[in-house]
């Protein structure tokens, strides 16, 4: 499977910096939706365990958040359906080198806590508080070296995102750590504290 978009090809060079293909990697995917960059990285990398998160829920349309520019909000729960089956056709090759966790990424990230990742990659509610949110809740399961990152950081779309990333990364320390990738992909390497 080749990756098609940008985005993906930024998301396989931050692997391979890890440590390529030579041992196993647990990466977090928060906002999977119809699973097609799951499936790039689970044909391209064989040695890694895929944590997949989305609730496949249907967001209300009476949901207060300021910035909800998404095009998801639009969508019924059937379209959310067929998401989550599109996911399991595309990742099936790959059984026994995935979880899915179907739930919303802070409630996921709580299930999880025991848990640790080398790759965290945050690509679910775009909107500011949702964002913060998630790198709040994702950053203590990411390994000391390990890469939390996320996308669409400089979207005209999705002010938010660089917003609660800027935030985020100067209120822990990490503003000289940020780094922005082709493919609007921000990150940052976790430091010892």
């Amino acid at each position: 499977m080749k990756p098609q978009f940008q985005y993906q090809r930024t998301l396989i060079r931050m692997i391979r910096s890890l440590c390529g293909n030579r041992r196993k990697l647990y990466i977090a995917e928060i906002g999977v939706w119809n699973g097609e960059t799951s499936e790039v990285l689970l044909a391209r990398f064989p040695k890694i365990h895929l944590t997949m998160v989305d609730s496949w829920k249907a967001i209300p349309h009476s949901a207060s958040w300021k910035e909800r520019w998404d095009r998801l909000t639009k969508k019924s729960q059937k379209v959310f359906e067929n998401a989550f089956i599109t996911t399991l056709d595309r990742t099936r090759f790959a059984n026994g080198r995935f979880k899915i966790v179907r739930d919303f990424s802070v409630a996921a990230a709580k299930k999880l806590r025991r848990s640790h990742f080398d790759l965290v990659f945050i690509d679910a509610g775009h909107d500011y508080f949702s964002v913060k949110s998630d790198i709040t809740a994702w950053y203590p399961l990411v390994k000391i070296g390990g890469i939390l990152c996320g996308h669409d950081y400089g979207s005209r779309f999705f002010l938010g995102v660089k917003k609660a990333v800027k935030e985020w990364a100067l209120s822990y320390g990490y503003e000289s750590g940020l780094k922005v990738h082709v493919g609007r992909i921000w990150s940052i390497r976790k430091k010892k504290t």
